[in-house]
């Protein structure tokens, strides 16, 4: 007897190629979805990141001058808060003239901030200026941060020489 071949009534228990193919494609494009969603939640997290120690360098050098701590034995004149694009440092200026880095925080690569900007708190009641001379009259200044991702995350921050404290005047926090 030849070899026995199901009768064209009979049902085949087996996927077709058809089946397979679809429950293929629609795993891609749940796989492409749920790629696309952590990758924005990534950037998201990297740009508030960045946001957060920006603000936190300012709060931080508000602090120093109203607390007026010595800085190696050295009473601070002022602690100076720098943007660049590349990165934020905190300086002091001490009456003895020696002058010490306090802390420093690179940018990650796809974040920059514009335009560069100097912010002076002066001790011991954290006075604002943004030059060393305080002749600029400015009152506010602001300074954007961007996110160079797909995402295009920015936010805009003002600095004012009223309370000195940054406040996020577009974007998100």
């Amino acid at each position: 007897m030849w070899p026995h071949t199901p009768m064209p009534s009979q049902k085949n228990p087996a996927f077709t190629l058809i089946e397979i193919l679809i429950v293929v494609i629609l795993m891609g494009i749940l796989t492409v979805t749920v790629a696309v969603s952590f990758t924005r939640s990534k950037d998201k997290a990297v740009f508030r990141d960045n946001q957060t120690q920006i603000i936190n360098m300012f709060q931080k050098a508000r602090s120093l001058a109203i607390s007026n701590l010595l800085t190696e034995g050295d009473e601070a004149i002022y602690y100076l808060v720098e943007i660049t694009e590349d990165f934020i440092y905190l300086w002091t200026e001490g009456e003895a003239g020696g002058s010490e880095e306090l802390d420093r925080f690179y940018f990650d690569d796809d974040i920059t901030v514009t335009p560069a900007l100097e912010v002076y708190y002066f001790t011991p009641y954290g006075d604002v200026c943004f030059d060393i001379d305080c002749t600029d009259t400015d009152t506010e200044k602001t300074f954007t941060i961007s996110s160079t991702s797909s995402t295009g995350y920015t936010a805009t921050i003002s600095i004012s020489t009223f309370s000195g404290l940054p406040e996020l005047v577009d974007g998100e926090l």
